[in-house]
């Protein structure tokens, strides 16, 4: 009898953002992390980690044909703030999660 394991290592990352990070000279690092929650969105790649760190954002988010996970660092300090008018998340074409 011989028995086959398949060991698959997953290759998603983690990408940091904060509310002092910087979208054009940070790369989503913990120590350069982006600033806006849609640019930490626009260079996941599907099953990635978006962790939001403290602070309070602003913009309308859309996460759309990817499957992540987006994550705030806590429940009462981070925050986005929209326009009540605007969505606050979007999600679009993105198929059932796994």
């Amino acid at each position: 009898m011989v028995i086959f394991f398949i060991i698959s290592k997953s290759n998603a990352a983690i990408i940091y953002l904060s509310d002092v990070g910087d979208d054009d000279l940070g790369n989503g690092s913990s120590e350069a992390p982006y600033l806006t929650i849609q640019k930490g969105i626009d260079e996941a790649y599907h099953m990635d980690t978006v962790i939001i760190l403290d602070g309070i954002y602003t913009g309308e988010v859309t996460i759309d044909t990817k499957q992540i996970s987006l994550i705030g660092e806590s429940m009462t300090e981070t925050k986005l703030n929209v326009p009540i008018t605007e969505p606050n998340i979007s999600i679009l074409n993105c198929s059932d999660t796994v």
